[in-house]
Parts: structure tokens; C-alpha cells; sequence
């Protein structure tokens, strides 16, 4: 059974907090993200599930509440980041808004990753990013853009796949 640890870092002067679920057993062990789409309600319960499965299989997971989501969520600007992130066209408003969350959310899994990358049971080459639809873009950014985090896109529905294929490329 995975042992589960909170961890907390500061973002733009507020507390965030998540959670670590870690394998038994010596590591070092790769690090993933779990990270729920913007607005999935259900994905926000779906991701401590996907990170006990990935602790199960020999991976430290990861999971926090984006900006505006879960435990972080505003009744004013939750619903208006929804609209501006899954919009196909949207208003400049709506697109400052998405782009400013894009922006915090690579920033705070940068100082995330680094904070938890110093812990010696992780093994800091062998990092992925599991960023469940719709509306994880900006933690897919987030990876292609930080280099070397193997990224898997998926559906929460399609789990056994997107694990299958971490355990595969990260798991030795």
C-alpha cells in the first residue's frame, strides 16, 4: 500500500498544498503528475485514484489543485476560466485569462518539481506528466516546454493506457 504525504509551496504569495503518494519499497522512483482537466469536477476525485494506482506500480505521484479548481476555486472565476480555456473563439478577455492561467500553472509544476525533485527517493531523470482532458493544455505546456517529462494525454476513462505506457517508459 502506497504511503501518502502532503507537501506545500507558495505561489504568488498563497499556500498550495498536495499530495505525494509514494511506493513501498527503496527508490529512487520516477515522479508524475496527475493533473485533472480545468473544470472537471469529477476529475478532482478521479486523480488521488490514478495516483494510488500509480504509487502501485512503482511511481511517486503527484497531484495538487490547479489555480481555480477544487479546494483553490473562486465562485467568480472558476466558471469564467472554464469558458475562456475550453472556448473556441475566445473573447480577449477570455484568452488573457486562459493564457494567465497557463502561465501560473507551468510555473507552480516548475516549483513543484523542483521542490519535490530534491527529496532522495525520487529520481529526478525520469519525470512524465499524466494531463487528463479536456483542458489539461496547460499542463501539456507545461512539459513539452520544461523538456524531458514524458507526457501522456488522456481521458480519465482511458487510464489503464495512459499507466501502461508510464510503467513502460519510466519504470525499470
Amino acid at each position: 500500500m502506497p504511503g501518502v504525504h502532503v507537501f506545500a509551496f507558495t505561489s504568488r504569495g498563497d499556500p498550495v498544498q498536495g499530495r505525494l503518494w509514494v511506493p513501498p519499497g527503496a527508490g529512487p522512483h520516477p515522479l508524475v503528475w496527475v493533473v485533472a482537466g480545468v473544470g472537471e469536477a469529477s476529475g478532482q476525485a478521479t486523480a488521488p485514484a490514478l495516483c494510488e494506482r500509480l504509487a502501485s506500480a512503482g511511481m511517486i505521484a503527484a497531484h495538487f489543485d490547479l489555480p481555480l479548481q477544487g479546494a483553490r476555486a473562486s465562485r467568480k472565476l472558476s466558471d469564467r476560466l472554464v469558458r475562456a480555456v475550453r472556448s473556441e473563439a475566445p473573447t480577449p478577455t477570455e484568452a488573457r485569462l486562459s493564457e494567465a492561467f497557463r502561465t501560473q500553472v507551468g510555473a507552480e509544476l516548475g516549483t513543484a518539481t523542483a521542490l519535490l525533485a530534491a527529496r532522495t527517493d525520487v529520481d529526478a531523470e525520469r519525470l512524465a506528466c499524466l494531463a487528463l482532458e479536456p483542458g489539461a493544455e496547460a499542463a501539456a505546456a507545461w512539459a513539452e516546454q520544461a523538456g524531458g517529462v514524458h507526457l501522456v494525454r488522456g481521458k480519465a476513462s482511458a487510464a489503464d493506457a495512459a499507466i501502461a505506457e508510464l510503467v513502460a517508459a519510466l519504470v525499470r
